[in-house]
C-alpha cells in the first residue's frame, strides 16, 4: 500500500528550510500585484489536475475511511498528465489498482501509466482529458536561492520561496508559505510557465534537472 503523509512532509520542509544555514527565514515581499496574482492563478488552475490512487487493501484487513493516496498533476499536452513518480510505484499492484484524473469540476477519469522515470521523479499518465491553453516551459537555469513560485491555491496562488540547494546539480530545498502541497503538483514562475513539481526526488527537493530529462524523452509521451 502506498503511503504519503502530506501534512508530516510538508512540516518537515518547513523546519528544513527555516533551520538550514543560508536559507531565507523572512519570505520576501509578493512580487505580483493583487490583480496579477488574481489572474495567475486562473491561469494556474487550468494546468492543475487531481491525481487519486486507490489500492485495495491486503486480505484480512479493513481500512476505516477513504484509503485513496491524492496528488496533482501537471497537463502537459493532449492526453497526457506529469506527476510524481511516488504516484504511480509499483502500478499495477493488482486488478483494484486504480489511477485516476480530475481536471476542474470534472468526472475522475481513469488513467494508465505510460511512462515512468523513478530516478528523474515523474511519471506520464495516459488519460482521456482536455488541454486547451498549455503552459510553457520555464528556463531551467532561472531556478535560485529566493526565487518565488507559484502553486494552485484558490483565488490566489499558493506561494512557495526557493531555499537551501539541495542534492542535484539544479535542485532545491523550498519554503511553502501556504497550505501543503500534495505530491506531482505544478510550481509556475509569476509569468505561468511550468517550472518544476513536488516531489520529483522528495518531498523536501525541487529537482529542475528532472524536468529537462523530460523535455529530452519528449517523443517517448507526446502525442505524435
Amino acid at each position: 500500500m502506498l503511503h504519503y503523509n502530506i501534512n508530516h512532509l510538508a512540516a518537515l520542509t518547513l523546519v528544513a528550510c527555516l533551520m538550514a544555514p543560508g536559507v531565507l527565514a523572512e519570505p520576501l515581499p509578493n512580487a505580483l500585484t493583487h490583480g496579477g496574482q488574481l489572474a495567475l492563478a486562473q491561469r494556474i488552475l487550468t494546468q492543475t489536475v487531481e491525481v487519486r490512487r486507490r489500492q485495495p487493501p491486503p486480505p484480512h484487513i479493513i481500512q476505516p475511511g477513504d484509503p485513496a493516496v491524492l496528488g496533482r498533476g501537471w497537463l502537459a499536452a493532449p492526453h497526457r498528465v506529469v506527476t510524481a513518480s511516488i504516484m504511480t510505484a509499483g502500478w499495477p499492484s493488482s486488478d483494484g489498482d486504480i489511477i485516476e484524473v480530475r481536471v476542474g469540476d470534472g468526472p475522475w477519469v481513469a488513467a494508465a501509466v505510460g511512462l515512468m522515470d523513478a530516478t528523474a521523479g515523474f511519471a506520464v499518465l495516459d488519460v482521456e482529458v482536455p488541454a486547451e491553453g498549455l503552459a510553457p516551459w520555464a528556463e531551467l537555469l532561472a531556478l535560485g536561492p529566493g526565487r518565488q513560485l507559484f502553486a494552485v491555491g484558490g483565488a490566489l496562488p499558493a506561494d512557495v520561496r526557493v531555499g537551501l540547494r539541495a542534492a542535484g546539480e539544479q535542485a532545491w530545498y523550498w519554503t511553502l508559505i501556504a497550505p501543503p502541497l500534495a505530491p506531482g503538483t505544478p510550481l509556475f514562475d509569476g509569468e505561468g510557465a511550468l517550472v518544476t513539481l513536488v516531489g520529483l526526488a522528495g518531498p523536501l527537493a525541487l529537482p529542475t534537472e528532472a524536468m529537462e530529462a523530460l523535455k529530452k524523452r519528449s517523443l517517448d509521451w507526446q502525442p505524435q
